[in-house]
């Protein structure tokens, strides 16, 4: 069974709103019908919070994009990585 994998690059051919990535990731998210799966629901939004390259963590303004659709879903996100990715966390 194969799986749909979208993408939404960071190249922009012209300077437009609508070519930014979070333009391309509300796309996404309308793609997928969000909003439309979690209502009522608890839902997990995993990060990646670096390990030890926190240069390459998921920008806040893309995780407040998927929070929101989340939220206007009906459904309750959380935030969450796993406990040995920030040698601080607590479980």
């Amino acid at each position: 069974m194969s799986s749909t994998v979208y993408f939404g690059g960071a190249h922009q051919t012209e300077l437009r709103a609508e070519e930014t990535l979070p333009a391309k990731l509300d796309l996404i998210l309308d793609k997928l019908n969000v909003r439309d799966r979690v209502k009522d629901q608890i839902v997990a939004i995993k990060m990646h919070l670096g390990v030890d390259v926190v240069y390459s963590t998921v920008h806040p303004v893309l995780v407040r994009k998927v929070v929101q659709a989340v939220k206007d879903g009906g459904g309750t996100p959380f935030v969450c990585d796993l406990p040995h990715s920030v040698h601080t966390a607590a479980s």
